[in-house]
């Protein structure tokens, strides 16, 4: 992975991705009523940092007044599934969710819980993994200012699997080299099996942590790593 810039701070910078900078009008032709010529109806498709906005405000609001249908509303105007670029702004609504609520109040989780059950399913195979990306990655230098992020990354990740968007091996197969190797990797993915209180873990799973293992986590077996887990 290409190294990334530093700030004043030593705190690693997400690299900006913008594939969408201007928005992006599609016209439809609709029949007068007179039969006559035929109007043309402008749609304006977000761009990622307009959905980037929006989703954060959409949070805001669904975590104060809980309205579940209104949010998705918000959520499906902004990904506008029929038009082009809808799988980018996806993924980028699903990742601002995801580092909005590493830094949300612990109350907030399970609000978000309900919200993602409603949305996951609409959503393209990948989305989810895709996003998934720079939170891992960016996990040790959100966790500096947010103490909770990782318990709540973890509990994301959890709720996923729970509901069959993403499997377990997501942590060894699909994630940044920088959270393997520097992210204290195994730990976390305790602390995901820790939040699934309905499963035991599987063969796999310990096999899993215990590839995930580097020399900051000494002699404990993968085992024990599970057993001493927190939230």
């Amino acid at each position: 992975m290409a190294s990334l810039p530093f700030n004043a701070k030593g705190m690693r910078q997400p690299m900006m991705k913008r594939s969408q900078s201007q928005p992006i009008s599609l016209s439809s032709d609709i029949p007068s009523p007179a039969g006559g010529s035929k109007p043309k109806v402008t749609v304006a498709v977000k761009t990622l940092d307009e959905c980037k906005k929006k989703m954060k405000s959409t949070l805001k609001e669904f975590f104060f007044v809980g309205d579940t249908k209104d949010a998705m509303l918000n959520i499906q105007d902004l990904i506008m599934a029929d038009h082009e670029g809808s799988d980018a702004r996806e993924k980028q609504i699903m990742q601002t969710a995801f580092f909005f609520v590493m830094e949300a109040k612990k109350g907030d989780l399970p609000k978000f819980f309900t919200l993602l059950r409603e949305c996951v399913p609409k959503l393209a195979p990948a989305t989810i993994p895709n996003a998934l990306q720079d939170p891992l990655e960016f996990l040790n230098d959100i966790e500096l200012d947010a103490p909770l992020a990782r318990s709540h990354l973890a509990q994301i990740v959890g709720e996923l699997i729970t509901l069959n968007v993403i499997q377990m091996d997501i942590l060894t197969k699909n994630s940044p080299d920088y959270f393997r190797e520097e992210s204290k990797a195994a730990t976390f993915a305790c602390k995901v099996l820790k939040s699934m209180k309905d499963r035991d873990p599987t063969p796999e799973d310990i096999a899993i942590v215990e590839s995930l293992k580097t020399e900051k986590d000494g002699d404990a077996t993968a085992q024990e790593l599970i057993a001493a887990a927190v939230l």
